[in-house]
């Protein structure tokens, strides 16, 4: 190993500084990006649509997940008459 190899590489560490401000650029950009995009999004109004239709599934899955327990905790008779109430109803 000869003396020259023991010296840090100016070279290499300056594409490396060079390479970390282009990353630190580009991710400013998409995050400048990103803040427009939302803000343009909200005055139109789809962002909050969007925002009701991620709650509205939230909301309909815990419902689904509430009825399969309650009807777990069901006697087959109770089952059978939830079931006749409910064709009724669908007719």
């Amino acid at each position: 190993m000869s003396p020259e190899d023991a010296l840090p590489n100016e070279e290499g560490d300056m594409i490396k500084s060079s390479r970390r401000r282009e990353i630190k650029m580009l991710l400013v950009i998409v995050f400048i990006c990103f803040v427009i995009a939302a803000v343009f999004s909200f005055i139109t109004g789809e962002l909050p649509s969007f925002i009701d239709r991620m709650i509205y599934k939230r909301v309909a899955k815990q419902i689904e997940r509430a009825k399969k327990e309650a009807v777990e905790d069901l006697s087959d008779e109770e089952k059978e008459r939830l079931r006749k109430e409910f064709e009724r109803y669908t007719k």
